[in-house]
């Protein structure tokens, strides 16, 4: 399970950046399951220490930009059928 907060996950929530799999389980949008326990821990671990290593934050990048760019598509995908959907009415 992702450590979120409340908070963190109602703010996640509205901005489309969670998702459940196949098998119920909370990610992030266009994350595996292990890729989002692992972008949940770089998260809440790369913030504020001194001793990362360029390794993590590559790979931590690496995930943001998966992440986000699913999570892009995924908002494109909802304006177009709301703007689809009012253009019927």
């Amino acid at each position: 399970m992702l450590v979120l907060t409340d908070i963190q996950r109602a703010y996640l929530g509205k901005i489309r950046a969670l998702s459940k799999d196949l098998h119920g389980n909370e990610i992030f949008v266009g994350l595996t399951l292990e890729e989002s326990l692992r972008y949940n821990f770089l998260s809440e671990s790369l913030f504020g220490q001194e001793h990362r290593t360029q390794e993590d934050v590559d790979e931590y990048l690496s995930l943001v930009q998966k992440h986000e760019y699913s999570r892009r598509q995924l908002l494109g995908s909802e304006i177009q059928s709301q703007q689809n959907g009012s253009a019927l009415h």
